[in-house]
C-alpha cells in the first residue's frame, strides 16, 4: 500500500493524474474488500473505522497541499519575494507531507490488524483486482 502514498505524491508534484478520483476507487475497493472478507464483526468495524482514519488523512492532506499551493503563489506575486518566503511555504508542505505519512504509516497498521494473515491476502489480491 505504500505505493498508493507515493503515486500521490507523484501526481500532487507532477500535476499528472487525478489522485483524488484514484484514492476514491481504492477507497471503495478496500470498503468492499473488508466487508466481504472480514466476518467477525468486531474486526470489521476496526479496519472500517481504520479505513475511515485512512479517508480523513486524505482529506487533510489534500487541504495541506492546497495551503502549500497557495502560500507559493502568493509568494511567486510578490516582487520582492525572498529565499525566507519561499521556504515557509515549503516548511509548511512539509509538515503536511510529514502528517500524511504519519497517518498513512498507523492507519495501515491498523487496518492490517483487523485481519487474519490469510484474510490479508485475500484483501490485497482483491483491492489489486478492483483497482486495476
Amino acid at each position: 500500500m505504500l505505493w498508493a502514498l507515493l503515486a500521490t505524491a507523484i501526481m500532487a508534484l507532477s500535476g499528472e493524474g487525478d489522485d483524488t478520483v484514484y484514492f476514491e476507487a481504492f477507497d471503495d475497493a478496500m470498503t468492499k474488500a473488508i466487508t466481504e472478507i472480514i466476518k467477525d464483526e468486531a474486526r470489521k468495524q476496526q479496519a472500517l473505522q481504520a479505513l475511515s482514519r485512512l479517508e480523513s488523512g486524505f482529506i487533510d492532506h489534500r487541504k495541506g497541499l492546497e495551503k502549500s499551493t497557495s502560500c507559493m503563489s502568493a509568494v511567486d506575486q510578490k516582487y520582492n519575494a525572498t529565499p525566507a518566503d519561499y521556504a515557509r511555504c515549503a516548511t509548511t508542505s512539509d509538515v503536511h507531507w510529514t502528517n500524511a505519512t504519519d497517518n498513512f504509516v498507523t492507519t495501515t497498521a491498523e487496518l492490517q490488524n483487523a485481519f487474519s494473515d490469510t484474510e490479508w491476502q485475500q484483501f490485497e489480491a482483491k483491492v489489486k483486482e478492483e483497482v486495476k
